[in-house]
C-alpha cells in the first residue's frame, strides 16, 4: 500500500504503521527496517532500537546481526555495539603481482 511497509499481527490487524521504505522479518525480537535510504532496527511495538544509520542491515542470529556502513560489513549486537568484522573466506586480494587466496600466495595468471 502506497509503496510503504509495516507489520500486521496474527489477526491481520495493523500493528506497526506503513511508514518504512523496506522491511524485513523479525528475528530475536528485532526487525531491520529502511527509512530515508538508511537501515535500522525496531522492536515489535515499533520502537526504534538501533538508529537508521546503515546502508544495509540483516536479521539477528545468536544475538548478532550483519550490517554494512557502505565500505565494509560487520556484526553488531542488540545494543548496536561492534562485535566483529565479516570474515571473507573466498575473497581474493590482489597484492604486488600476486593473488592471495585463503592464506596462499600465487602468481597472477
Amino acid at each position: 500500500m502506497n509503496g510503504k511497509y509495516g507489520y500486521i499481527n496474527p489477526k491481520g490487524e495493523a500493528a506497526i504503521p506503513l511508514v518504512y521504505d523496506d522491511a524485513r522479518n523479525f528475528s530475536e525480537g528485532l526487525a531491520s527496517v529502511k527509512q530515508n535510504g538508511k537501515w535500522g532496527f525496531i522492536d515489535p511495538k515499533g520502537n526504534l532500537k538501533i538508529p537508521m544509520m546503515y546502508e544495509d542491515a540483516f536479521f539477528y542470529h545468536e544475538g548478532i546481526a550483519r550490517v554494512t556502513d557502505g565500505t565494509k560489513n560487520f556484526y553488531v549486537d542488540k545494543s548496536n555495539k561492534w562485535v566483529k568484522d565479516e570474515e571473507r573466506h573466498e575473497e581474493e586480494f590482489e597484492m604486488n603481482g600476486t593473488r592471495k587466496e585463503m592464506g596462499e600466495e600465487k602468481e597472477k595468471d
